[in-house]
């Protein structure tokens, strides 16, 4: 078969500059000894390279041990959040693009900066931490509801101060909520010492919620003032009691126009 040499392979050819007379590589190839490979030196002594590699790593501190390990680790942390996804946090793969680009920086230059890692980490701990409350609020509010209603209320939960729980006191929620806080109720009182534990058990005085720090009363009304003919105004007044003091502020408008 044309084209093929006796092993039955594609047969080669070189080059015209390679053929040319008394080329360096015709020479080489011409008084090269037929010698076989594993007779030969190794042009990469693998065993050597790795014993180099230990001994580096057997001369280095901890300290420095754990800079060279930083870029796997927190490549490895960054990984594990990437694949924490959660509907309540839509914006997640985002957050985590934007701190493995800070990584990617981090690591392109010789001398690490550990500045830069330190800001990496502090990142991943926000984002971790935010999963873990997420987690957290599912657990011991949603149960096994995973409805687009529950998922709602745990994110407006997490980005917002107050919340409306779903159904009120009665609802699904409510209940749950009111569990969490009996459960606390009676963590409370099993750190306490067994006799007040058992006082209470007897009395039957352990209560859902716990006893309110203080109580706030606000009042507001539009009324005329001074006079009934006068245009009415807004009035606020506000009441905060509590065991060791009583704070009340008062806002009040007049009419003055015709005063």
């Amino acid at each position: 078969m044309e084209g093929v040499d006796e092993w039955g392979q594609t047969a080669g050819y070189l080059s015209p500059r390679m053929k040319i007379e008394n080329n360096p590589w015709a020479t080489t190839w011409a008084s090269a000894q037929p010698v076989p490979a594993h007779r030969q030196k190794r042009l990469f002594d693998d065993t050597r390279e790795a014993e180099k590699a230990i001994h580096y790593l057997a001369s280095k501190r901890l300290g420095q041990i754990a800079q060279l390990l930083l870029p796997a680790l927190t490549h490895a942390a960054l990984f594990t959040l990437s694949q924490q996804k959660t509907p309540s946090l839509p914006n997640l793969p985002d957050v985590t693009q934007g701190i493995l680009n800070k990584l990617q920086y981090a690591t392109k230059p010789i001398q690490q900066k550990m500045q830069l890692y330190e800001e990496i980490a502090k990142d991943i701990e926000g984002v971790e931490a935010l999963i873990a409350q997420i987690h957290s609020l599912q657990h011991k509010l949603c149960g096994d509801d995973h409805s687009k209603e529950m998922t709602s209320f745990i994110t407006h939960l997490m980005r917002e101060k107050e919340v409306m729980v779903p159904g009120g006191a009665r609802g699904y929620v409510g209940s749950r909520i009111s569990v969490m806080f009996r459960d606390a109720q009676k963590a409370g009182h099993m750190a306490n010492s067994m006799s007040s534990t058992t006082k209470h058990q007897a009395d039957g005085s352990q209560k859902t919620f716990p006893e309110p720090s203080c109580k706030e009363f606000l009042l507001r009304i539009v009324t005329p003032r001074p006079s009934p003919s006068s245009t009415p105004q807004p009035q606020r007044l506000y009441a905060c009691l509590k065991r060791e003091c009583i704070r009340i502020a008062g806002f009040f408008t007049e009419d003055t126009t015709f005063l």
